[in-house]
C-alpha cells in the first residue's frame, strides 16, 4: 500500500505541544490528552478529528487538527482536510487549494499549507 498523504492548514509553529495547543483555544486536561498523542505515534504525527467553527471549506468535508512534532522540539499544528488523501505532498496541497477555490475562497496562498502521511484520527473533539 502506497503511502497517503492529506493537506493540512498551517496555523503555526510551536515550542512544545501544549504552546501549540493553546494557539487554538485548547487547554487543560484536553490539551494533556492531545499532547499524549505525539508520543503515541513514532511518526510523530496524532490527528484528532475536529470542526474549527465557520470555517469549514465545503459541507461534508472531514476536518482534523493536526499536530506534528518537527526536528528538535518543535511543534507544529494545523487544521487537516481528510477527505483529500493523495499520493504525494504536493498533490495534496494542490487539493486542498482547489477545494477552497470551489467554496468561493480566494485561490490560497500555498505557503500556508503543509502535508501530513495519513495516521488514523486519535479522537474526536468537539
Amino acid at each position: 500500500m502506497k503511502d497517503q498523504y492529506f493537506p493540512a492548514l498551517h496555523l503555526g509553529d510551536y515550542p512544545d505541544p501544549h504552546t501549540a495547543l493553546a494557539s487554538a483555544g485548547i487547554f487543560g486536561l484536553v490539551a494533556d490528552f492531545c499532547a499524549s498523542g505525539l508520543d503515541d505515534h513514532p511518526d510523530g504525527v496524532a490527528t484528532y478529528e475536529a470542526s474549527m467553527t465557520g470555517s469549514s471549506p465545503e459541507p461534508g468535508v472531514k476536518t482534523a487538527m493536526v499536530l506534528m512534532r518537527l526536528d528538535g522540539s518543535q511543534t507544529r499544528i494545523g487544521f487537516g482536510f481528510m477527505d483529500l488523501p493523495a499520493e504525494t505532498e504536493d498533490l495534496a496541497i494542490t487539493r486542498a487549494l482547489e477545494t477552497l477555490v470551489r467554496a468561493g475562497h480566494r485561490d490560497g496562498d500555498r505557503q500556508r499549507f503543509f502535508a501530513y502521511r495519513a495516521v488514523p484520527p486519535c479522537s474526536v473533539l468537539q
